[in-house]
């Protein structure tokens, strides 16, 4: 019988997972490392409760783990879920310029499927905002 620490609905060990996998990415392909991250950190929005928090400190943690690896495209995305994740904290201010920063790297580089998500986000954050 598999059962996950997501269906048992323990987070911290989720996160204590992604801490101790952080020597493995080394050895591994960096587009398996980004969605072994990702996955992870879904797992963690997938427990019952309120996880915002944890999810935030995660991404903030793997997001300076990706830019001392030089792994841009993995900080990319993270920073934007990062976004989200400020959003649905209601931390907008934060959340705005942490995508407009992002952004702008984003447009340099044209990568259209994050330049749209993170238009989403955005315009998410500014409705928030104006409500």
């Amino acid at each position: 019988m598999r059962t996950s620490y997501a269906e048992l609905g323990q987070a911290e060990q989720l996160a204590a997972l992604l801490e101790r996998a952080k020597p493995l990415f080394s050895e591994i392909p960096k587009a398996r490392t980004a969605k072994i991250v990702r996955t992870l950190i879904d797992h963690v929005a997938a427990v019952p409760g309120d996880t915002l928090a944890l999810q935030e400190k995660l991404c903030v943690d793997c997001i300076a783990w990706a830019d001392k690896e030089k792994r841009r495209y993995l900080r990319q995305r993270l920073q934007g879920r990062l976004a989200a994740i400020l959003l649905q904290c209601g931390k907008y201010d934060e959340a705005i310029r942490g995508i407009e920063v992002l952004m702008r790297e984003v447009k340099k580089l044209d990568d259209k499927q994050l330049l749209v998500e993170l238009h989403l986000v955005e315009s998410q954050i500014h409705h928030k905002v104006r409500e």
